[in-house]
């Protein structure tokens, strides 16, 4: 995952909060109460999109393991098969390919778990914006009541002062489920060595595939004098 989830989400509910700081400048009472919870729903529909486009890529990093595990059986068959041919320079290149696969087979880990973890979060913060907007639309039940009761009664002032209060709740209620998904992750700083880091896991890489060579050939050579008595037997 190149950039956290929560980052992506902080980023689309900025532009989202400074929408609402203009609501409440433009309007107030229920018309602002049902504009946080309509807020509220398109939040959720781009957490749900997000959602699933991260069960997808695990999904899809679950296939690419498979394909690659298939092919390092495959490079492993034409390593010996070369080898036994007395071509070490097409052993080695498939030897190289395996550590390539494996590398592959690596990232993708991480690919399929960060992807796992990011639709995991997303659920999460999907059900507590769930619960905030039932929260949201309890109060502003409570505050049309209200406002109905001020209108129909003599104390309307003491009936206004219960409107003002379910308003602020409500209020605070929306900004609750804002800041709900907001959290940032950390950033990875870049080490400024990566070239000398190249360098040096060009030299391992080497290293391995000679390792790997050598382990080919002593297999060979042990399996060379049990074919030589398996046919003076015959």
């Amino acid at each position: 995952m190149s950039e956290s989830v929560f980052i992506r989400v902080q980023r689309v509910l900025s532009a989202s909060a400074e929408e609402a700081a203009d609501a409440l400048e433009r309007a107030s009472g229920t018309s602002l109460m049902r504009e946080a919870i309509r807020e509220i729903d398109r939040v959720s529909d781009r957490l749900r999109a997000q959602r699933e486009a991260a069960e997808s890529r695990r999904i899809q990093a679950t296939h690419q393991q498979k394909d690659l595990h298939e092919r390092l059986v495959t490079l492993d068959e034409q390593a010996r098969y070369a080898l036994g041919k007395g071509r070490e320079d097409l052993a080695e290149a498939a030897l190289s390919q395996q550590l390539t696969c494996e590398a592959q087979l690596e990232t993708l880990a991480g690919t399929q778990s960060e992807a796992a973890a990011e639709a995991r979060e997303l659920g999460e913060n999907l059900a507590a914006l769930k619960v905030r907007k039932a929260e949201m639309e309890r109060e502003l039940a409570s505050v049309e009541t209200a406002q109905r009761a001020a209108a129909s009664t003599v104390g309307g002032a003491k009936a206004a002062n219960g409107v003002k209060h379910n308003v602020e709740r409500a209020e605070a209620a929306f900004e609750r489920a804002m800041n709900a998904v907001g959290r940032a992750g950390p950033n990875v700083a870049d080490s400024g060595e990566a070239a000398k880091l190249a360098e040096v896991d060009a030299l391992q890489r080497q290293d391995r595939i000679a390792e790997r060579l050598a382990a080919l050939r002593a297999a060979a050579a042990q399996a060379s004098p049990k074919a030589a008595k398996g046919k003076k037997a015959r």
